[in-house]
C-alpha cells in the first residue's frame, strides 16, 4: 500500500509518520511526499492525504483522486484563518487509529474528511 501526501503536508509529519511504520515492522507501506509518478504507478493501491478548502462537499481535484481508484482523505482548511501546522500535525496523529481503521475496512476507493481538532473522520459522496 501507498502513503501518498501532498507537497504541501509539513515534511516533518511525514517524517514522523514514516518512522512509525518504519518501527512497527508493517509489511508493504511505502510513504511518499509530492511524488505523482509514483502516486500514478500504484494509483489502485494508493491513499492519499490532500488539503481541502471547499466550504461544503469536496473539490474536483479530490473527486478525481477517488475516481482514479484511491483512498483519499483530505483535511478541510479554512480560508482568511492563519493555519497552524502544529495543530495539524496533531490533529493528524490523533486520527491516525481511525485513518487506518477506514483504511482497512473499506471495499473501494472512498472520500473521507477531517477537521482541525477533531479524531473523526468523515465519510462523504463521491
Amino acid at each position: 500500500m501507498l502513503f501518498y501526501f501532498d507537497t504541501s503536508y509539513p515534511p516533518k509529519l511525514v517524517e514522523c509518520i514514516e518512522l512509525l511504520y518504519t518501527n512497527s515492522g508493517a509489511p508493504d507501506i511505502e510513504i511518499v511526499r509530492g511524488d505523482q509518478n509514483k502516486l500514478m504507478q500504484n494509483i489502485d493501491r494508493s491513499v492519499v492525504f490532500l488539503f481541502e478548502h471547499k466550504k461544503r462537499g469536496v473539490s474536483l481535484t479530490t473527486k478525481h483522486h477517488a475516481e482514479k481508484g484511491c483512498k483519499v482523505f483530505a483535511f478541510k482548511r479554512k480560508e482568511n484563518v492563519q493555519f497552524n501546522f502544529f495543530s495539524f500535525s496533531l490533529t493528524i496523529l490523533s486520527a491516525w487509529n481511525n485513518i487506518l481503521k477506514e483504511v482497512e475496512t473499506a471495499n473501494g476507493p472512498f472520500v473521507c474528511t477531517i477537521y482541525n481538532g477533531s479524531q473523526r473522520v468523515n465519510r462523504n459522496k463521491i
